[in-house]
């Protein structure tokens, strides 16, 4: 109900803005999202994705009920909606509210967007607003809020008149639909999936500095909040030396919060001196009972050489003084999405080949250090694992991947193979539960190697945890995390009760290949996808290499060869890819279209 009340308010008040100010629903929708820390569906989406229907009667609904509210007009329904719903344009269920899908005369589809003016759907744009295209590069949201907030451009107009309206009315709730601003900030954050609530968002901007907006846009203050800052306190959250505290409008000062014991927040562990080891790239955070928690934080999380460096030195600490590690981040896009291409690109356009082996020597011995340390290492992946990040997530003593990981191997999309040890360890995983003499008693390996070499030369990525169960990069006897909130302090307790079992690290594995045959029966596949145009003759070449790897090198059917022998091969191939002129094209591509090359 919390919820309702401020969301209702929110959308349809962004509608009279949107009116006003004589905007289009497409250029709404690219101000109120993700620069705002809102999701990509943003005002109009959202509608379409609940109903108009059921918008309609939720915002009559509250108009009823609420006689004394100072903006109950908001919730007044506009001329044209009530003729969208007289159409039936209901949004998605209806394939057609404030967006229409259809497709042009090629078969392509193409997304139209309704002229409130005219009440026929026309071409929806892509509406480029500088403001908005600067915020969204931007990593820190409260960053990125204000920067829209404060900029001189027509999305700037519009955000801070919606961001100011926002704030008004949801400071002038409490009391009446709740008792403090964390109920509102966490029922927006977690019913509408905003990143920040209003009244963080209002700390984002600067209490001061949005109150002289509104003043300016002859707007009523509410008096709690300038009452508040009389009283000397600039913000609604405050952090101090024992923790973190919000402003209670009744008791007219700062009111701890309670720490949920469950939720570990590293931002508030280092700012309380918690941090271990860090460099640009990484961090080790001292999360408690003896566990620390290996953070990344490079540009999506991204694999470089200070990040390499640091998680062997975090291994290093971690088997020396503590008891085990997480490897975890708070991070909503992504675990880790992989190497920087870039700047493998630039070295071997150098010939620094050295350099290049190296580096992948880096990630190779680190992710066998957390396999094989004494101490147990739990990784915790959630959002984006590619490449690297998936092979680093695959590597620890156990992983708790929340519900939402998408992990793949997705390496031969930009011409290379993986080589930080994930064609071992799928290929390890894919037969590590074979029972013993089974191999040698003439099993056909062909469809746990075969697995193996569909998700990695299809660049298989998982849409769901669940998923990579499945195609093989998460055990089956893992747990899921459904609570991204808690997955960290999750993982913490994994690492606990390791220890409490007496926890051991695995033997080395002695992986069972298939050696030429293998190569041989790859081959008169993917010769079938090329001559059907399937796949490109560098395709062709890529999977070779990949099925070079499986096999298991030079070798005969039902032959064990080591980790260590499958992790040369690895390195052999990626370099020799990125020898290849069609590889830097591939990754170029990727890097200035963000989508593969099929070359």
């Amino acid at each position: 109900f919390v919820g309702n009340r401020i969301g209702v308010f929110d959308l349809s008040d962004c509608i009279k803005l949107m009116l006003e100010q004589k905007l289009k629903v497409d250029e709404v929708d690219a101000i109120v999202g993700k620069a705002l820390g809102h999701p990509g569906t943003a005002v109009f989406g959202t509608m379409d994705l609940v109903g108009l229907d059921v918008g309609y009667h939720v915002g009559k609904n509250l108009y009823d009920a609420v006689p004394d509210d100072e903006s109950r007009d908001t919730f007044k329904s506009e001329p044209f909606l009530e003729k969208m719903i007289e159409n039936k344009w209901l949004g998605n269920k209806t394939k057609q509210g404030y967006y229409k899908k259809t497709k042009d005369a090629s078969g392509k589809t193409v997304k139209l967007m309704l002229d409130i003016d005219t009440m026929e759907y026309v071409p929806a744009g892509k509406p480029k607003f500088d403001s908005i295209s600067a915020a969204k590069k931007m990593e820190n949201v409260a960053d990125s809020i204000k920067h829209v907030f404060n900029a001189d451009d027509k999305a700037g107009d519009f955000a801070r008149a919606y961001l100011c309206k926002t704030f008004i009315y949801s400071a002038n709730r409490i009391g009446e639909i709740c008792d403090d601003i964390m109920a509102i900030d966490n029922a927006m954050k977690w019913g509408y999936n905003n990143k920040l609530g209003p009244f963080e968002a209002w700390d984002a901007v600067g209490v001061k500095e949005a109150i002289e907006v509104m003043k300016k846009l002859k707007l009523k203050v509410p008096k709690k909040v300038e009452e508040m800052l009389k009283k000397g306190c600039e913000s609604f959250y405050a952090t101090k030396a024992d923790g973190k505290y919000y402003y209670d409008f009744e008791k007219k000062g700062y009111v701890k919060i309670d720490a949920n014991p469950k939720i570990i927040l590293l931002p508030d562990l280092k700012s309380r001196n918690k941090i271990v080891k860090e460099n640009e790239s990484a961090t080790l955070v001292d999360i408690g009972d003896g566990v620390v928690c290996l953070e990344f934080h490079t540009k999506m999380n991204s694999i470089d050489e200070p990040l390499t460096q640091m998680l062997a030195a975090s291994c290093d600490i971690v088997e020396k003084d503590f008891a085990g590690m997480v490897v975890a981040n708070h991070d909503e896009r992504a675990f880790c999405a992989g190497a920087n291409v870039f700047a493998v690109l630039v070295a071997a356009q150098k010939g620094e080949w050295d350099l290049l082996e190296k580096s992948i020597e880096a990630l190779q011995n680190g992710n066998m250090r957390m396999k094989y340390l004494e101490k147990p290492v739990v990784t915790a992946p959630a959002g984006l694992a590619l490449g690297g990040g998936c092979e680093i997530a695959m590597h620890g003593a156990r992983c708790l991947p929340n519900g939402e990981t998408y992990m793949g191997l997705v390496e031969v999309g930009v011409g290379v193979i993986p080589a930080g040890g994930g064609c071992k360890e799928l290929l390890v995983r894919l037969t590590e539960g074979i029972p013993s003499g089974c191999v040698e008693g003439g099993l056909n390996l062909q469809y746990h190697i075969g697995k193996a070499f569909e998700n990695i030369a299809t660049a298989k990525v998982a849409t769901s945890a669940m998923e990579a169960m499945e195609l093989g990069y998460i055990r089956k006897s893992e747990t899921i995390n459904m609570s991204r909130d808690q997955q960290i302090y999750e993982a913490k307790q994994i690492v606990l009760s390791l220890n409490v079992a007496g926890y051991k690290p695995p033997r080395p594995a002695q992986i069972p290949v298939m050696g030429e045959n293998f190569r041989g029966l790859v081959e008169g596949i993917i010769m079938n996808m090329r001559y059907g145009n399937y796949i490109s003759d560098y395709d062709l070449f890529v999977s070779r290499k990949v099925a070079h790897i499986l096999s298991g090198g030079d070798c005969a059917e039902g032959t064990y060869v080591s980790e260590q022998e499958i992790l040369d091969l690895e390195r052999e191939a990626f370099l020799s890819l990125m020898g290849e002129t069609k590889t830097h094209e591939r990754i170029m591509h990727m890097l200035t279209k963000g989508k593969p090359l099929r070359n």
